[in-house]
């Protein structure tokens, strides 16, 4: 299976928080990400929806912009070639926030390992 990270001239942010602990580092110290978590669909318009609400779901997404709540960091990825689109699970890496009342963040991931895609392109994180 080849991995792919693959940017547009573009980007798509998706603004929502929530948990899964399906992602590693390489030996490169890259962040790679499981998956799909949800997808196939046709459009980002069709994905987009259907991911927040996947997203919320999970634990820390309900805490808001308060310190206790988790960032939350995946990829919309597409299979060798194919028009159809997919999310990754997310990855909680990030920074520490050594400040009380600091920004949550979190490392976009470099890779997704798909067992079902010889290449995963990103298309988004």
């Amino acid at each position: 299976m080849h991995i792919l990270r693959w940017a547009l001239p573009f980007s798509l942010v998706i603004a929502c928080a929530g948990s899964n602990e399906r992602f590693w580092r390489d030996e490169q110290s890259r962040i790679v990400v499981a998956g799909p978590m949800i997808g196939p669909f046709d459009s980002l318009s069709e994905l987009s929806p259907r991911l927040c609400e996947t997203v919320r779901e999970m634990n820390g997404a309900t805490a808001g912009n308060r310190r206790e709540g988790q960032e939350y960091c995946g990829a919309i990825y597409q299979r060798d070639g194919g028009a159809a689109f997919y999310a990754s699970f997310p990855s909680t890496s990030g920074p520490d926030l050594p400040l009380p009342n600091g920004r949550k963040g979190c490392y976009p991931p470099n890779l997704v390992s798909d067992p079902n895609a010889r290449i995963a392109a990103i298309y988004a994180d």
